[in-house]
């Protein structure tokens, strides 16, 4: 398996069923091997659960094992495109749309803000769609 092509995290399989395997990954910032962490508000740790489905080539896993979670790079960039990029297209588009047709300041803000609100709604439809695009992978 060609790692230049995913992201890698370690993590904890923390449960395990017929169907997919939870783990949980501990994303830290990029300071936290510094020895003054614990003085700096600056350094953060995150732990977060990853489903990971059940496929042939998933190797049998235990609660309590460590394993490195996979995940492909594009999948990273979609995220970003979804999460981010989208939103800002569409919250810069509204705004300058409302304020050459005249609207004023406040106004365009707000309607620019409320644009974000169906399309986080139709993304949270399709959350079941999208998770199947994102596709995480176990390396014991």
């Amino acid at each position: 398996m060609n790692t230049r092509k995913y992201i890698e995290h370690s993590g904890v399989v923390v449960s395990v069923s017929d169907s997919s395997i939870g783990v949980e990954i501990e994303s830290r910032s990029a300071c936290s091997g510094c020895s003054a962490r614990s003085l700096c508000s600056a350094s953060e740790q995150k732990r977060k659960l990853v489903e990971v489905s059940r496929r042939a080539d998933t190797p049998e896993c235990a609660v309590g094992q460590r394993v490195v979670v996979l995940g492909a790079l594009s999948g990273g960039f979609r995220a970003v495109l979804i999460a981010y990029v989208v939103p800002l297209l569409l919250l810069v588009s509204v705004l300058l749309s409302c304020s050459v047709c005249g609207l004023a300041d406040s106004v365009a803000g707000i309607l620019s803000l409320s644009i974000l609100i169906p399309y986080f709604a139709v993304v949270y439809l399709l959350r079941k769609r999208l998770s199947n695009t994102f596709i995480f992978k176990i390396k014991t």
